[in-house]
């Protein structure tokens, strides 16, 4: 008995790209926090500005609002506070009257109730 079998790749083949296509899509939103300067560093006193950036798919969101927290070295947040994001952007500002590092946690809630974060931080030096 002679059987053969006729392996019929089309559905599989399906599967995978349906599989494929669905984890190479990107994060519907995408958010990104930086300080002004790329060392990040700074003098004791001296204002840093973070630079938030807000995208859907890609483009900068028309408008929106993020929440952030200021703190000093990961020790309890130091400052709360929220931004308004236009086309696509916000600044956060803050100084330390100390050495250490300011560090930014950035975080927006999507329309579902999803929550999107982002993290910076400026170093403290006396001596910059």
């Amino acid at each position: 008995m002679n059987r053969t079998h006729r392996f019929t790749p089309t559905p599989w083949l399906a599967l995978l790209l349906m599989l494929r296509a669905g984890l190479a899509q990107p994060a519907p939103y995408q958010l990104a926090v930086v300080t002004d300067r790329p060392d990040a560093l700074y003098a004791v006193g001296e204002q840093v500005k973070f630079a938030v950036t807000l995208k859907q798919d890609g483009a900068p969101l028309a408008a929106g609002q993020v929440s952030y927290v200021l703190d000093k070295d990961g020790l309890p947040p130091m400052l709360r506070g929220s931004a308004k994001v236009e086309n696509g952007a916000a600044t956060i500002e803050g100084t330390l009257a100390e050495p250490g590092f300011l560090a930014c946690r950035v975080t927006f809630t999507t329309p579902d109730k999803k929550p999107v974060t982002a993290v910076a931080a400026a170093d403290r030096k006396s001596g910059v």
